[in-house]
């Protein structure tokens, strides 16, 4: 009995604050409600914003990134035809190099041509006859081949520097050609 009668006071306290509990919760629901409304409003708003902010960022980030590989590609371009020319400086360079030695070789079988002469001149007086006849007409075929090998090498001088191999062959037989009839 103890425990009914314990029960039933229990049960009537519970009752008779429950009103008060429920009045509580219905103030704090109807009053303070608006409030947490509010705040949750604000942070829905404050949530757009940063989402807005960030998808900016991203946009904006994007478009820094393409911005930067289209700078890059460019300038991949440009290293390109930059490396293009080197190469053709290289072989422009290593052309002018052969043809020069070329050239120097060849005007130097010139002027052993003509010193060549010079001393044939000088000993024509000396002689007599036949091999007067001889040593004049050697003069003479030195002469036209001397000459033959300046046209060539004129030739060789004015080709585009690429394209002076194409040259070389004939100035080369012109001084095969003034070589043999020097006597070397």
């Amino acid at each position: 009995m103890n425990r009914s009668i314990s029960n039933l006071l229990l049960l009537s306290f519970a009752l008779s604050s429950v009103p008060s509990i429920v009045g509580c919760t219905r103030s704090a629901t109807n009053g303070g409600g608006s409030a947490v409304r509010q705040e949750v409003d604000a942070k829905q708003v404050d949530s757009a914003q940063v989402s807005a902010e960030a998808a900016n960022t991203i946009a904006e980030q994007k478009q820094a990134t393409r911005e930067a590989e289209a700078r890059l590609a460019e300038t991949e371009a440009k290293l390109a035809v930059t490396k293009a020319k080197l190469v053709e400086a290289e072989a422009r360079a290593a052309a002018d190099k052969q043809r020069t030695a070329f050239v120097v070789e060849a005007e130097t079988e010139i002027e052993a041509a003509n010193r060549r002469v010079q001393q044939l001149k000088a000993a024509v007086p000396k002689l007599g006859g036949t091999v007067k006849d001889a040593a004049n007409d050697k003069i003479k075929t030195i002469q036209i081949k001397r000459d033959s090998v300046k046209k060539s090498l004129d030739n060789l001088k004015g080709a585009e520097l690429l394209q002076w191999q194409v040259q070389r062959p004939e100035v080369q037989q012109a001084l095969d050609e003034l070589r043999r009839s020097m006597g070397y």
